[in-house]
């Protein structure tokens, strides 16, 4: 009898990778095993904006790890999956070339030539939040209710008008402020963010840095 020490392990000639993709983990994913002993193991699959974009324009979601014994021999685990797409974790200059819902969204239907102006998903909770800015208090300060988000995520991902939806505004709020913290680059690119800071108390100072902005920011 002896211990034996186990660990998820890179694929050959992919070290810097990992032992698995960004949107995959093991839990733990290393350890020591005793005589007589057992472990469980949690597989995790959580897709979030370093890996979204690459899911939804048609990557396939699959992956093998590999369950490396020391001193023993190595076992390979197929991991798949699908991905139901969504405007979350997506790029601004993708959303705004997107034809359709993201749901049923194809590569083909990215848009050649213009593009709209701000992506359709963000036109529509800021549009609510307008329409009903007179009823708008706690928008921002409080939580919104979990349910209702997933209903106003799910509604941006199919094309469903928000307008049908019995949810609050401090709901489609806090969708808001998920759906610009998901995006795969921030509004203010991170090599701006210096010059923004500096020009923040002068309003002729951020229409200059806006106007340098990348076009779908």
């Amino acid at each position: 009898q002896s211990t034996w020490e186990f660990s998820f392990i890179a694929k050959p000639g992919d070290v810097e990778s990992g032992y698995a993709k960004p949107w995959l983990s093991a839990e733990p994913f290393r350890g020591l095993l005793m005589p007589a002993d057992s472990i469980d193991v949690s597989i995790t699959a959580r897709v979030d904006r370093r890996s979204a974009a690459a899911l939804a324009l048609g990557e396939p979601m699959e992956d093998i790890l590999i369950l490396h014994l020391e001193n023993g021999k190595d076992y390979f685990l197929n991991v798949r999956g699908s991905y139901r797409r969504s405007c979350f974790g997506l790029g601004l200059g993708t959303l705004v070339r997107a034809r359709g819902p993201l749901r049923s969204f194809a590569q083909g239907d990215l848009a050649e030539g213009p593009v709209l102006s701000v992506p359709k998903e963000l036109w529509a909770l800021v549009d609510v939040l307008f329409a009903k800015a007179h009823a708008a208090q706690g928008v921002f300060l409080q939580s919104g209710s979990e349910a209702e988000c997933t209903a106003i995520r799910e509604a941006l991902d199919t094309g469903a008008p928000l307008s049908a939806l019995d949810v609050s505004l401090v709901s489609v709020g806090e969708t808001l402020l998920r759906f610009l913290l998901s995006l795969e680059t921030p509004v203010i690119p991170p090599r701006m963010a210096p010059r923004c800071i500096d020009a923040a108390l002068s309003a002729d100072a951020c229409r200059d840095i806006v106007g340098v902005f990348p076009t779908p920011h």
